[in-house]
């Protein structure tokens, strides 16, 4: 399925977004990374759904996300290693430790929001975006390390000193936009602490 195909199913998507400073580190390398190898900027996040039904509003998804995720604690993310994926939002990317708390949040929103959607979660904070080769992903994955933005350690990878970040909030964001446009396309947020 091409870029464009898939833009134009998904019209509205739900992000995890790392708090501001985290976010501001992220977007650094995000976007040192997009102009070294020509691909999109856009913002860091954790996608806790792709797939929300069009037709459905935002604030019903907000009612919905409501009515699923009682206020708890922040929601503890950590960063595992960097590494290819098999497609274009996929490209480059840090998987995230798969904890309960995480897993259960997904299953509960995707139940409630597109109950068909059957596609398996994984997890995962994207760096670049693109139509790489596996030979040029594999290649910027070890430039990544090689120029010191990603760090392996034994627990885990810290990606310009950001190994781990607390989420308190699930963003509704219109992801039918160009990518360079998504980061004024936030058209909602609900809490996920009390």
């Amino acid at each position: 399925m091409s870029r464009s195909e898939l833009a134009e199913q998904v019209r509205l998507s739900l992000w995890l977004p790392p708090p501001p400073k985290a976010a501001k580190i992220l977007q650094g390398v995000i976007d040192k990374l997009a102009d070294k190898y020509d691909s999109p900027k856009f913002q860091p996040h954790i996608t806790l759904l792709t797939r929300v039904p069009e037709g459905m509003s935002v604030d019903e998804v907000l009612v919905r996300i409501r009515s699923v995720v009682p206020p708890e604690e922040p929601l503890h993310i950590k960063l595992s290693r960097v590494e290819s994926g098999g497609h274009f939002f996929q490209c480059v990317l840090a998987p995230v430790e798969q904890t309960d708390y995480l897993m259960a949040l997904n299953a509960e929103v995707r139940k409630a929001i597109s109950p068909h959607d059957t596609a398996k979660y994984f997890p995962h904070l994207s760096l670049i975006y693109g139509d790489y080769t596996k030979e040029k992903k594999d290649g910027i994955v070890q430039d990544i390390y090689d120029e010191g933005l990603a760090d392996q350690r034994m627990d885990g990878v810290e990606i310009a000193g950001i190994e781990a970040f607390e989420v308190t909030e699930i963003w509704v964001v219109d992801t039918s936009k160009p990518i360079d446009q998504w980061k004024d396309s936030l058209v909602g947020k609900e809490s996920i602490i009390s």
